[in-house]
């Protein structure tokens, strides 16, 4: 395994500062929205929040910090992520996802369409990556 200054290639996390830009990136390749969003992350230590979408001002939140633990794993900001960019679609994009509108609960914060988006979010980063792993 490739070794940077005594480091194993696989501890490798990126500076706060590319996270947003690489998070991007990746959902380009899975799902390029149609409407636009901004991204914040923010590393505001939190015990429980790991996100959050302001549907009013698309924007989408990632708190990098834990306040036990220290940063989060880019894995785990990733999830949360797509979690966020899924409701974010749940919103903008109903039809790309076989409904007509939200299908929102009251008092519920997931719907089923969230929960469609987000498993199709999952599948697709999934897919990519295991089409990368067989091209090395």
């Amino acid at each position: 395994m490739a070794r940077a200054r005594g480091v194993a290639a696989s501890s490798y996390e990126p500076p706060l500062s590319a996270i947003g830009p690489l998070f991007l990136r990746r959902l380009e390749r899975i799902h390029p929205p149609s409407v636009d969003f901004v991204l914040d992350i923010n590393p505001r230590a939190t015990a429980r929040v790991l996100g959050g979408y302001y549907r009013r001002r698309r924007l989408i939140r990632i708190y990098t910090h834990d306040r036990e633990s220290g940063r989060r794993s880019l894995e785990e900001l990733f999830d949360t992520f797509l979690h966020e960019v899924a409701h974010h679609l749940e919103y903008t994009e109903p039809r790309r996802f076989n409904a007509w509108a939200c299908e929102r609960v009251p008092g519920t914060m997931h719907s089923d369409l969230f929960w469609r988006i987000l498993g199709e979010l999952k599948t697709r980063w999934a897919e990519l990556q295991a089409r990368s792993a067989g091209a090395i």
